[in-house]
């Protein structure tokens, strides 16, 4: 059930039912705890809201934020009825995870060991799992493609807090012909090496 609900999460688009230009503040407003990590984003990336409109929350930590240009953020204002892997521009999607949790007091997650095997059994091709740590921060990453053609590019980040959360961070590059460019891989490539710990 754990894999089916994951697999749900790779191959579904996001939809970002409504979203608006937030602060500079990477993370969630009202966030008690929020994750003591400097995401390595493109300079111009903004925080936007993927709240419900009729909600009407800045920010939600079970509905999700955007990273995404600054400029664009308009893009995904709260009418917007869009879904993230059929945006043109490269984008980062965060919530709180329903589907991976940190096994408690370690570096491991729930369902890493089958995790390659399971997503490749179910039509995902080239998928791989490795893990790393941004300060005390546990990272899961998965990358492949999905049966589109769409590449994947999920880090699952530990809070190290009694429950086991993680924070998934889905990143989206531009789809359509000639995606992704040279610069869309790098902005993976660089959130992924660059991204540390705040001191």
């Amino acid at each position: 059930m754990m894999f089916r609900a994951l697999l749900a999460i790779i191959i579904l688009a996001f939809t970002p039912r409504s979203l608006a230009a937030g602060p500079t503040n990477y993370w969630f407003q009202g966030m008690l705890n929020p994750p003591a990590i400097i995401p390595a984003l493109p300079t111009n990336f903004l925080a936007a809201v993927a709240s419900p409109p009729e909600m009407k929350k800045d920010f939600d930590i079970n509905e999700g934020i955007v990273w995404v240009a600054r400029g664009s953020t308009m893009d995904f204002e709260y009418s917007a009825d869009r879904q993230f892997a059929h945006s043109r521009i490269p984008l980062f999607y965060i919530l709180l995870s329903k589907t991976v949790l940190q096994i408690v007091g370690t570096d491991k997650f729930n369902n890493e060991v089958n995790m390659e095997a399971s997503l490749t059994r179910a039509g995902m091709k080239q998928v791989k799992t490795a893990r790393t740590k941004w300060g005390s921060y546990p990272v899961l990453l998965l990358t492949g493609e999905r049966p589109d053609g769409s590449n994947i590019n999920i880090a699952w980040v530990g809070l190290n807090t009694p429950r086991g959360e993680t924070l998934a961070i889905d990143y989206q590059h531009g789809h359509g012909a000639g995606h992704p460019t040279k610069e869309e891989r790098a902005i993976w490539d660089t959130f992924v090496k660059q991204t540390k710990s705040r001191k």
